[in-house]
């Protein structure tokens, strides 16, 4: 009844129905709504917009987007690639290890979680088809991503609040946080170094501006080596370094005398780890992690059952800087304890072939030149952030699989048309 009488449930009505139209319409538009509806859920809706989330609009908005697309399929005829035979690969083992652990499969969000990363992983491959496409949802994270840094600041000037956060809802992690908005900087310079519009231009480079200062705010150390990580990426790849040195000069004149002395001594504490509770945390979880692997080495304790049973595998004298339910802190950690060496091993190879996929040569002509480009950025972005899952999560779910099928999808870039009347399937 809220939905009908509340300002803002009218609203969650509204965009739901238009949302249908559009995408019932044209499928490709669906992409553009989960990942609205998935990068911005922490940050903004959730708090706002609850009614979204209650009506299970994510989950409404995977089905029409599949349902769309199986009407529109003579425009989009079926395609597959050895991507998506990986992520159904390594959904399978998923699943298949939770029960060698003796857990119910489903008794976990893990498996819920990762198969809807497969078929958002399939629905991009199938949608996704020209540039302008990869170009507009490039464009679409950039915007989202300003969005919510601009919205941490202004928590935290108008509420005195400690660190940077979009919001107050106690899902958003500060550690996640900066990690994203790590990996979006070098999307964001080079979308707006290479496009032409005046207005998209200064929207890249205001993103540009702000994310350094977002990742800051947060007091993460670990975004602020992924940040780091991507602009000595950025560096070695970009051709016209002068203009990208200047940028990051620029930044750091703006930025370094406004750090503060309790920013400053958070990244000192790095030397000094042994003291540090936090780190010693970590350090004990990953030994639990190695410990599992040891004892479990096929399929590991089951993809989500970690933090039920990690205390058992932590050694004794580690035993004081942990409690139970604590995670691990290692994306290759986690994979490997919960799956074992078989589940890593796809998982690996899933990220060899996203940094496989963004190689290419760079061509003569407009559209290889834009696809080059689409390339780079995604590969440095990928780097940013499996050097940031090196201190936390997210082997099931998360950014990571937002970069991955926007990579293989330009990997394929050129070699369908929209126009292609008969169904092809092709191996890349």
């Amino acid at each position: 009844m809220e939905l009908l009488t509340s300002f803002k449930g009218i609203l969650a009505l509204v965009f739901f129905a238009a949302g249908v139209i559009s995408v019932l319409k044209r499928p490709k538009t669906g992409i553009g709504i989960i990942i609205f509806l998935v990068v911005l859920k922490e940050g903004f809706l959730i708090d706002w917009f609850p009614s979204i989330y209650e009506m299970h609009m994510p989950q409404t908005f995977f089905i029409l987007t599949f349902v769309s697309w199986f009407i529109h399929s003579g425009k989009y005829p079926l395609r597959l690639n050895r991507d998506i035979f990986l992520m159904f690969l390594f959904f399978t083992i998923i699943c298949y290890s939770r029960h060698h652990f003796g857990t119910a499969i489903f008794e976990n969000k893990v498996p819920t979680e990762f198969f809807r990363e497969t078929i958002f992983f399939f629905l991009v491959i199938q949608l996704l088809r020209q540039p302008r496409d990869i170009k507009n949802i490039l464009w679409l994270i950039v915007g989202f991503h300003l969005f919510l840094a601009l919205r941490a600041y202004y928590f935290y000037k108008a509420y005195s609040m400690p660190i940077a956060l979009p919001g107050f809802n106690e899902d958003l992690n500060p550690n996640g946080f900066a990690n994203a908005l790590a990996f979006v900087f070098p999307i964001a310079y080079l979308l707006a170094t290479r496009t032409k519009n005046k207005m998209l231009k200064i929207l890249g480079l205001f993103t540009v501006l702000w994310c350094p200062i977002g990742v800051i705010l947060t007091y993460s150390r670990e975004g602020v080596i992924a940040l780091l990580s991507g602009v000595g990426a950025l560096v070695f790849f970009e051709k016209k370094k002068s203009r990208l040195i200047l940028a990051v000069l620029i930044l750091a004149v703006l930025i370094i005398p406004h750090l503060s002395e309790k920013y400053i001594g958070r990244v000192k504490s790095i030397q000094e780890y042994q003291e540090d509770i936090s780190a010693m945390g970590r350090v004990a979880t990953n030994h639990a992690a190695l410990n599992m692997l040891k004892k479990y080495p096929f399929f590991g304790v089951g993809a989500g059952n970690y933090n039920d049973v990690f205390i058992n595998f932590v050694p004794e004298e580690e035993l004081k800087w942990v409690e139970p339910g604590k995670s691990v802190h290692n994306v290759i950690l986690q994979a490997a304890s919960e799956t074992g060496f078989i589940g890593l091993t796809i998982f690996l190879l899933l990220l060899l072939r996203g940094f496989k996929n963004t190689f290419r040569k760079k061509g003569n002509k407009d559209g290889e030149i834009e696809e080059y480009d689409f390339a780079l950025m995604l590969r440095i972005a990928l780097f940013v952030k499996l050097i940031s899952l090196q201190f936390g999560q997210g082997a099931y779910f998360g950014d990571l699989y937002l970069l991955l099928p926007l990579i293989s999808a330009v990997k394929m870039l050129g070699s369908y048309s929209e126009a292609t009347p008969n169904p092809a399937i092709r191996k890349r």
